[in-house]
């Protein structure tokens, strides 16, 4: 929930970052500051994907391992 908060956060400095590169397309710090806010958001997004396979990686395994003893709460959401 957190993460999403950030991106939200991240999402609304980029439009406000792109709105003054818009309004003075020469002004090679809003430039910068828009390239660097964008690799921000792209490596956030990419953390996000890496904690979503480890997540799913996770549940299968302990599915498949301690099907027995381990029922997890979140594998009816997942298709398992």
């Amino acid at each position: 929930m957190e993460s999403f908060l950030q991106s939200n956060k991240a999402l609304a400095s980029l439009d406000d970052i792109k709105a003054a590169r818009d309004k003075d397309p020469d002004d090679l710090q809003a430039i910068k500051n828009l390239r660097n806010t964008q690799a921000k958001l792209r490596l956030m997004q990419s953390e996000l994907n890496i904690e979503e396979v480890v997540k799913e990686r996770s549940i299968k395994v302990f599915h498949e391992k301690c099907r027995n003893h381990f029922i997890p709460k979140t594998s009816a959401g997942t298709g398992l």
